[in-house]
């Protein structure tokens, strides 16, 4: 099957699927503000921030967000610059 014959396959379920997915919606009306000129204009730190929110991979793997993942992560980071472990 081609690209085209699952998207056809898919826009017969498509209006029931998307109503089980608001997130979706919810995600794509935050970057479409996000991206306004109007805004970049005035963005500040936690804008970036609440980008994770709005990032579906974030959201579905919460363990990445933790603050003691952060740390570990941040850890590892300085190891590899400094030359003590891997890439």
């Amino acid at each position: 099957m081609s690209l085209q014959d699952y998207l056809i396959e898919f826009k017969a379920v498509a209006a029931e699927w998307f109503e089980g997915c608001a997130f979706i919606k919810d995600n794509y009306d935050f970057f479409t503000e996000f991206f306004k000129k109007e805004n970049l204009i005035k963005v500040n730190w936690p804008d970036f921030q609440e980008i994770g929110n709005h990032i579906h991979a974030f959201n579905s793997m919460a363990m990445l967000k933790s603050p003691v993942n952060m740390m570990k992560i941040k850890d590892s980071q300085n190891l590899r610059k400094a030359g003590i472990c891997g890439k």
